[in-house]
């Protein structure tokens, strides 16, 4: 069962040069979908192939490798050894020196001819098949302690009970399938339950995730996500974090399954959040079917951190400082979590015309006073403005600095202890040069008269959005709105001329006038109605062009 050392070689790639925060790789012969489980002072990992590996966590070398006749289910922990049961209805008991030591063929002796998942208590495994729930003693016994054609998903072993899906049903029975009770249900594919206290935990194909009090069997609470709910959910810190195939992250106070946030991703979330930290922030990871894995904040569902690879990413595993994870690209990896930035702003597979694009994120650093740079394309790195939080934003002339057509952006992280290299935190963007411009809708607000302030604000003339970093000129001298106004004191009475700026729009230019101090209430009051008749024509015509 033990490759050569050539064999070790060709399997092992140092990627240390290929992505940012990336240990190392490890490339395999088929898909990985199982999460890496820690055994023997190493990380195992079962592939599609019909392969386990067990590698060493801190630079990935193979220790051994084991050949399993069928393709292995998520490898479990029972009797001090590594279980892998196989869909074809094969169970495999692996030593520490992956040698089999124990065999099982159930489809040979007990007619199975699949295996849906397996799960295991320090004594007992228990397997959920076509032809029913099998449990396996210590001595080696065989049992179909709950004989049923219609069970299906993944069990769970709490203490002396296991809960599994049958049909419609929910099921929970104790060790010997004597049931204490059964619960309607819309059935379950890959979730599987999870049991925290007095709460049993799960996702459905009804779209919703589901509390169920663990004795009774009894609604606790339901969510609706509007989606399927493969996802495992993760209970932490009375929170139940899980995704959803509308391609949310979710966190939901554990008592009544209110939610305390939501995180939008491109596509389905189907594996089960890992909790860990990354630049010292705590942090739960997820895989996706976007072939992303991504670290959100636990206290604000902010994303910190996005790597990417080349297929889907199976659940992850928080373990020594980096996380762990296997890949539909047939690849093992590992990413370190010292430091890292994301992001938010522009958005995967966004379209840009001739405004000014506002690259922003978060980033993290262990060693504390992140710097992060930006690069559009192959450019230069350029510094972004990172503020206390560890958000940051980099503004840039799309005209200038990209190029018509796919755009890549990449943010990366320095700081006292280490920079990142190679492969970073991208997206894609697309610019297109036939955007027409925007035109500026103004509103100014203020007394109207000589020596008050004058509030100037833009609106798109588009989409009614306020227009941040614009250029206003009154009387030929410019004034920069750093955020969404700009304030002018009007030393004078009498007529002014005002010009608002900015990349991506078309320039503007009005007069006004300013009154004295003496000036009757009455003419006050009739500026204030041309306003207020100037912001009701910003809405009218926006609310026409949604509708």
């Amino acid at each position: 069962m033990r490759p050569s050392l050539c064999l070790l070689a060709f399997l092992l790639v140092f990627s240390s040069l290929v992505s940012a925060s990336q240990v190392w790789r490890v490339a395999t012969s088929g898909e990985i979908t199982a999460k890496p489980v820690v055994f023997s002072s190493g990380v195992a990992v079962a592939t599609s192939a019909g392969e386990i590996f067990l590698l060493k966590p801190d630079t990935g070398v193979v220790t051994w490798r084991a050949a399993i006749a069928g393709v292995p289910l998520q490898p479990v922990l029972s009797q001090n050894k590594l279980v892998a049961a196989t869909t074809n209805g094969k169970v495999v008991m692996l030593g520490t020196t992956g040698v089999a030591e124990k065999q099982f063929d159930l489809a040979a002796t007990q007619n199975v001819t699949y295996i849906y998942g397996i799960d295991a208590t320090a004594t007992k495994i228990f397997l959920t098949t076509d032809r029913g729930v099998f449990a396996i003693g210590s001595a080696g016994n065989v049992t179909n302690i709950y004989p049923s054609s219609q069970v299906s998903g993944s069990p769970a072993a709490s203490g002396n009970t296991v809960i599994f899906n049958e049909g419609s049903n929910l099921v929970k029975a104790s060790e010997a399938g004597a049931v204490e009770w059964k619960h309607p249900f819309g059935g379950v594919w890959n979730s599987r339950p999870v049991v925290d206290g007095q709460t049993v935990y799960v996702g459905g194909l009804d779209n919703h995730m589901h509390a169920l009090t663990f004795t009774g069997g009894i609604d606790k609470w339901t969510l609706d996500t509007g989606n399927w709910v493969l996802s495992t959910p993760l209970v932490n810190g009375g929170t139940v974090y899980f995704g959803s195939n509308d391609g949310n992250v979710y966190a939901l106070d554990q008592t009544d399954g209110s939610v305390l946030w939501k995180t939008k991703t491109p596509l389905a979330i189907e594996t089960r959040p890992e909790a860990g930290k990354m630049g010292g922030e705590d942090v739960i990871f997820v895989g996706s079917i976007a072939n992303s894995i991504y670290a959100i904040e636990t206290q604000t569902g902010d994303v910190i951190w996005m790597g990417t690879v080349e297929g889907w990413v199976a659940d992850p595993l928080y373990y020594q400082d980096h996380v762990i994870f296997g890949s539909a690209d047939k690849g093992i990896y590992s990413f370190s979590t010292e430091r890292a930035c994301s992001i938010t702003s522009p958005v995967e597979g966004g379209v840009v015309g001739y405004k000014e694009v506002e690259i922003a994120g978060n980033s993290v650093s262990l060693a504390g006073a992140p710097t992060v740079l930006v690069r559009v394309n192959e450019g230069d790195w350029q510094s972004a403005n990172v503020t206390q939080d560890g958000s940051w934003a980099y503004y840039l002339n799309p005209a200038v600095n990209m190029a018509s057509g796919l755009n890549t952006i990449s943010c990366m992280v320095s700081d006292s202890g280490g920079q990142e290299s190679g492969k970073f935190t991208e997206i894609a963007v697309s610019r297109d040069p036939t955007t027409n411009l925007s035109d500026f809708v103004p509103v100014t607000s203020g007394t109207g008269l000589e020596g008050d302030v004058l509030a100037i604000q833009a609106y798109d003339g588009i989409d009614g959005s306020p227009v941040k970093r614009f250029t206003a000129v009154v009387d030929g001298k410019s004034y920069f709105a750093a955020g969404e106004s700009v304030n002018v004191t009007m030393a004078q009475a009498g007529t002014h001329t005002l010009a608002i700026k900015k990349m991506g729009y078309n320039d503007y230019s009005m007069t006004f006038n300013i009154s004295s101090k003496g000036t009757s209430p009455l003419v006050l009051a009739g500026g204030a109605i041309v306003l207020l008749a100037a912001v009701w024509l910003l809405f009218t015509k926006v609310l026409g062009k949604k509708k």
